[in-house]
This record gives C-alpha cells, sequence and structure tokens, in this order.
C-alpha cells in the first residue's frame, strides 16, 4: 500500500487533541506525490491542534509530508520530549508553512527537528511564511521556537531554509545544531521586555557545532539581547550575514568562549544599533578570525564599546562607526576611545566614516535622505539587491542593509 498521486487530508474547523504520527516511508511519495495535512478553510485560526499527555501533535520520521495553514498550541509544562511539529530520523523534502504556533510557556521547541542518520544527507527542509508568538517567555537559557539538531555528529547533514517567519515576543526563535548549509532569511524576530530580572540572554539566531556553508540574510531583529550567536562553529568556506536589521539590546553578533576554531565569516550591509546599559559591544569576536566585515552601519547609543576584536587577521573597511560612549573599541585587549585613535593604531578602515546615521527611527534602520553615507561603500560580489529588494548601485553602493 501507498500512494500514486499527491493525497490531502483537510482538516474540519475545530480543536484537536490526537497526534498524527508518521514513521515508515510512504511507498509512491515522491516531490510529486506529496501528503499534506491542512486546514480545509485555509485558516490556522480555525484548525487548532493541542498537545496531549505529552505527546506531539505531529510525530514524522518520513518523506515528503507538507504541513500547512493549521495552528498549534503547545501548554505543557515540564515536558521536554513534546513538541508542536516533531521530525526524527532522517525525514527528507518535508515543509511547513503557513502555520500558526502560540506557546503559553515558552520552555519547549515548537518545531524540533531531530536527525539521525548512517550516511551523508540533504534534508531538503522548508519551514516558511509561520507565525510564532509566545505568551510567556521561559527564563532558561537558549529556548527557541525552531530547533534543528544532527545527532549523527560522523555524518554530513545538510539543506535547511527558514525563510518568511514572523517571531513574536520570543526568548529564543532558531537554533541550529551541526546542520550545514542552512539559509535564514527574510525573517521577523522581535524579542519582549521580561516583567523581571532575568539571567540569560534571548537570542534570535544561534549557531553551533561545525558549519561551514550559512547565509542569513535581509532578517529583522528587534528588541532582542543578542541578534546572531555563534558556538563552535569551526573554519567555514560560504558563510554570510548580510542586508539584516539588527536592533538589539546588548550583542548585534557574537561569539561564545566555544567558538575556539572560529573562522572565516562574511559579514555585509548590515545595519546595526543598540541602546545597551551594560558593558557590552555591538560586535564582540572574543575569539575568531578572518573576518570580513564591509559596508556595515554600526550605531551605539548607550554604554560599551562598537566593537570587540581579538584578532588583527581581519579584513575591515567601509563601514561606518558612530557611538555616544567614551569606549569605541576594544582590539587585541587595547582600548580606542575614538575613530580617529582606532584607525590610526590599527591601518584598516581606512575608507571608513564616523557620522551619526539619520536613521527614519528609532525603531526603524533605513536611512533617511543621509547624504553622509549615500553611495559611501564597495561593491560586494553576490550583493546587488538591499533588504527591501531594491537594486544597489554597481559602483557606489550604500552602506547598511
Amino acid at each position: 500500500r501507498g500512494v500514486c498521486g499527491p493525497v490531502v487530508f483537510k482538516i474540519s474547523d475545530g480543536t484537536y487533541t490526537s497526534s498524527v504520527e508518521l514513521y515508515n516511508a510512504i511507498p509512491g511519495a515522491s516531490a510529486i506525490n506529496t501528503i499534506t495535512f491542512e486546514s480545509a478553510s485555509r485558516d490556522s485560526s480555525k484548525v487548532i491542534m493541542v498537545q496531549k499527555n505529552g505527546r506531539s501533535s505531529f510525530l514524522i520520521a518520513t518523506d515528503y509530508i507538507i504541513i500547512k495553514n493549521l495552528g498549534f498550541i503547545d501548554s505543557i509544562k515540564g515536558v521536554f520530549t513534546a513538541y508542536s511539529i516533531q521530525f526524527q530520523k532522517a525525514a527528507k523534502n518535508n515543509v511547513i508553512s503557513n502555520c500558526y504556533f502560540k506557546s503559553k510557556i515558552g520552555e519547549q521547541n515548537s518545531i524540533r527537528i531531530e536527525t539521525t542518520v548512517t550516511s551523508n544527507t540533504t534534508l531538503n527542509l522548508l519551514i516558511k511564511n509561520n507565525y510564532f508568538e509566545v505568551k510567556e517567555p521561559f527564563v532558561a537559557p537558549y529556548s527557541s521556537r525552531i530547533r534543528v539538531v544532527n545527532s549523527s555528529t560522523n555524518f554530513l547533514v545538510k539543506g535547511v531554509t527558514i525563510a518568511g517567519n514572523f517571531f513574536k515576543n520570543i526568548d529564543g526563535a532558531i537554533a541550529i545544531n551541526g546542520i550545514d548549509s542552512i539559509d535564514i532569511s527574510k525573517n521577523i524576530i522581535t524579542g519582549y521586555a521580561p516583567l523581571k530580572p532575568i539571567s540569560y540572554n534571548s537570542t534570535g539566531v544561534l549557531l553551533n557545532g561545525k558549519i561551514s556553508k550559512v547565509n542569513i540574510s535581509s532578517n529583522q531583529f528587534s528588541d532582542i539581547d543578542i541578534a546572531i550567536l555563534l558556538y563552535d562553529i569551526g573554519k567555514g568556506i560560504d558563510r554570510k550575514i548580510t542586508n539584516n536589521f539588527m536592533l538589539v539590546k546588548k550583542n548585534a553578533i557574537a561569539t561564545a568562549n566555544l567558538a575556539s576554531q572560529f573562522e572565516n565569516f562574511e559579514i555585509y550591509n548590515n545595519s546595526m544599533s543598540s541602546a545597551s546599559n551594560g558593558n557590552n559591544s555591538l560586535l564582540s569576536f572574543l575569539v575568531g578570525k578572518n573576518v570580513s566585515l564591509k559596508n556595515n552601519i554600526l550605531t551605539l547609543n548607550g554604554h560599551g564599546s562598537l566593537m570587540q576584536l581579538n584578532s588583527l587577521e581581519n579584513s575591515i573597511d567601509y563601514n561606518n562607526y558612530y557611538t555616544s560612549s567614551d569606549t569605541f573599541m576594544i582590539v587585541n585587549g587595547t582600548l580606542y576611545n575614538n575613530f580617529k585613535q582606532y584607525t590610526s593604531a590599527i591601518k584598516q578602515d581606512l575608507h571608513s566614516l564616523n557620522f551619526k546615521p539619520n536613521f527614519v527611527s528609532a525603531t526603524d534602520l533605513h536611512l533617511n535622505n543621509d547624504l553622509n553615507l549615500d553611495n559611501r561603500g564597495i561593491p560586494i560580489n553576490g550583493i546587488t539587491t538591499d533588504m527591501d529588494g531594491e537594486i544597489r548601485n554597481k559602483i557606489v553602493p550604500d552602506m547598511g542593509a
């Protein structure tokens, strides 16, 4: 038994506590003969899947499954083995789209992909155009709405796209562990204002484990402690962070101490801003080298420093820096109090600028006819449009996203 054509399960409006579990391969399933679970009305607010008895609403260990236009609510506290949607083993060629995920307590993942493979595997997983909201963010380090984990460290697992999703009031949006060839693009990620002091950082994107290829582009981060946190991700060959808005409380991009082998990252055309009240660095590279940093706008309206680097083996130029702090940069443990002092000593950033950017507002990092920064960047291969999709000047592009 199996399928000989596309199969669609149209779910009537209502609230369901049952679980859909698919463990074995479905004969005949293919890129054409997909198996789809969707709301009959195509309204994700009218079909609600609720976790019950510690079981995931969808538990999938097979291929060519599409889940779309459904609503999910997780409200189980203290159960870390049940998720709204869970993929296991080597489930490939699956799609989650246009769904609504509401977590009453954010201590578990809404979507968890945990692969166990016996050979190198391409997942070809697409998570797009979904909505995630947490009512009560969980006070624990690095909780996330989407978590993708490679549990088979001896084999390469790759091929995940997370695009066009909206994350509201979250403590953690996306966590990737040991999965290669990742595309994270055009997501909107907003943090939250805690009701009481907490001891951990809300994080937009967390990368951990050996990841040689990753693209993080055209995302909007706001009201979050750390936009992008890099753990022990090793040496890469094609890793880019481009065209992002990062409106953060602490760090736009930071490396953790475990990132001891962190090398090779291209960071181009990002607009970063913080109103930090602590001793933080907008860019914090405590370890690592061979970072290419160009055409970025870094703005700090608060305390701390714009950037902390522990290596001079980087390519840094054509950026704009502005800070209201007395601490400008920290490089190899040396503090530089202003732009002139920094560029004279480091002999990099020779084409960089030191202007206060004219953003549209404190919460909108689009430039508002800023003549100081118009056409002051350098062309970079592959970056032909900005985050809004507008064509960049091929000879003298603007800085920022």
